[in-house]
């Protein structure tokens, strides 16, 4: 007896059959024995699997270049649907801003108050000086000091500060107080005002038109002490104004 199971020639067919039991003296009867029959049968359905299978994979390659050519057609579509939309626009233009100021001026030409030399015991020196505030915006002003040279004369010089309205820069004519911002000595008003946040006598002014002025009229008496001899002693006065 024979038997046998063929397969294809990659080994990738599922179906399998069995050839019949044949005698040897069928495989000798007729011109043609029945095994060359099975064997051709056998060839003819491999023949037809192989093509069967190819058929298969066409068809499905064929059916994705067909899905993706729907694809690309529906997203042409879907973009020139949206791109073909009315509209239309508004603005508000040439928008601008400015800054506010603070703006703050004195009247003494850049010339000191005090050039006072030669002092003796109790000679007083008095002086004024017209601060004006030009900003635009609400502040506050105050005033500070510095020594900036010498040798120790501010420890025996009396200070005192007044503001009020009327004279002008080297000329206290008319001049009429309103407060008394310092009375100490030099050293302490330079030791105890030195910044805009530690400045004394603050002052409010207005922003805008008209411009807030304010004068200031500083008295300086020389102490009846006999070690201020011979010393001396150099001081600034500033005035700073913030916005508020």
């Amino acid at each position: 007896m024979v038997e046998g199971r063929p397969s294809s020639a990659d080994g990738s067919l599922s179906s399998v059959f069995h050839w019949q039991s044949l005698s040897i003296k069928e495989l000798d009867d007729g011109p043609k024995n029945k095994l060359d029959t099975h064997m051709e049968r056998a060839n003819n359905w491999i023949y037809r699997e192989k093509y069967t299978m190819i058929a298969i994979t066409r068809s499905r390659r064929l059916n994705l270049v067909v899905a993706l050519i729907a694809l690309a057609f529906v997203s042409a579509l879907v973009v020139r649907t949206s791109a073909s939309a009315f509209s239309d626009t508004t603005d508000n233009t040439t928008n601008q801003f400015t800054a506010g100021d603070v703006t703050l001026i004195d009247d003494d030409l850049t010339v000191a108050m005090f050039t006072a030399g030669n002092m003796k015991p109790l000679d007083a020196q008095t002086e004024c000086i017209t601060i004006t505030y030009q900003g635009s915006l609400d502040a506050s002003v105050t005033l500070y000091g510095a020594l900036t040279a010498g040798d120790g004369l501010d420890d025996y010089l009396n200070l005192t500060v007044n503001r009020g309205s009327g004279g002008s820069f080297g000329d206290c004519t008319g001049f009429l107080s309103s407060e008394n911002v310092y009375t100490g000595t030099l050293d302490g008003f330079t030791g105890t005002h030195t910044s805009f946040g530690t400045g004394a006598g603050t002052w409010a002014p207005t922003g805008g038109a008209p411009d807030d002025d304010m004068t200031y009229q500083f008295i300086v008496t020389l102490q009846d002490d006999n070690a201020a001899q011979g010393l001396t002693t150099t001081a600034s006065f500033t005035w700073e104004a913030q916005n508020t």
